[in-house]
């Protein structure tokens, strides 16, 4: 009986979002030379009366937890993502998460990489957004927003999600949902075209390169080993 061989892959979506591959591409072309930051910021809500966490069937009560825009359940795959940009995982970790069940709060975390560039998340889904009318954005492709509003493409997203990274001879601004990047190099800020099907298609994509590793009898492009990585940082 020959043996089998299973391949086990996770689910890192964000890896699939056309902005966040060209922009990975324009930093591993040096466009920014050094990176030095790497953020995303979420505090936005309909108030504490507002606050709806996820159910203790998605996240058992005293575990990790929270809304669906909190650090365990959305800051995992920017965290994931940080470390792809950058090519690196982090060696220093500092953070404060919510627990499922408990009251609602400031989460944050810190990550310092090898190359000494330093990733940030900062999220509160139980306030109030202080986005002003003029910076939402139009929606290139399907998605939420900082809000946990679904908005389809072509829409208004008020408050969109983007990844900003700072480097020592340039910018990034990424939408990730609404499938939008600008970058500056010093005289301001441009966009830059980005390839490829936008939300909700990279979930597709994301399949795509699945059944390419499986028929090609390949290592997957996001193995058990990135996923293992992510939860353990994150934990």
């Amino acid at each position: 009986m020959s043996a089998s061989i299973i391949r086990c892959f996770y689910g890192s979506s964000y890896r699939y979002l056309p902005a966040i591959r060209t922009a990975r591409e324009l930093i591993k072309a040096g466009t920014l030379v050094d990176v030095q930051l790497l953020s995303e910021v979420v505090v936005s809500g309909n108030g504490l009366d507002g606050y709806s966490p996820l159910p203790f069937s998605h996240y058992p009560k005293n575990g990790p937890g929270g809304p669906s825009m909190s650090l365990i359940d959305h800051g995992i795959h920017l965290l994931d993502v940080f470390g792809w940009l950058l090519g690196e995982r982090p060696e220093k970790i500092l953070g404060k998460g919510l627990t499922s069940g408990h009251a609602a709060g400031t989460e944050f975390l810190i990550t310092k990489y090898p190359s000494g560039a330093i990733g940030h998340l900062l999220y509160n889904n139980a306030t109030f957004p202080v986005t002003l009318p003029n910076e939402g954005i139009f929606a290139g492709g399907a998605g939420w927003g900082n809000d946990g509003q679904y908005v389809s493409a072509g829409g208004w997203i008020s408050d969109p999600g983007s990844i900003c990274v700072w480097g020592t001879r340039g910018s990034l601004r990424i939408f990730h949902y609404a499938n939008a990047l600008f970058l500056n190099t010093g005289d301001g800020p441009r966009q830059v075209d980005v390839a490829g099907l936008p939300s909700p298609n990279h979930f597709a994509a994301q399949l795509a390169s699945c059944v390419d590793a499986i028929e090609a009898g390949s290592k997957p492009d996001v193995d058990a080993q990135d996923g293992l990585a992510a939860l353990s940082i994150i934990l």
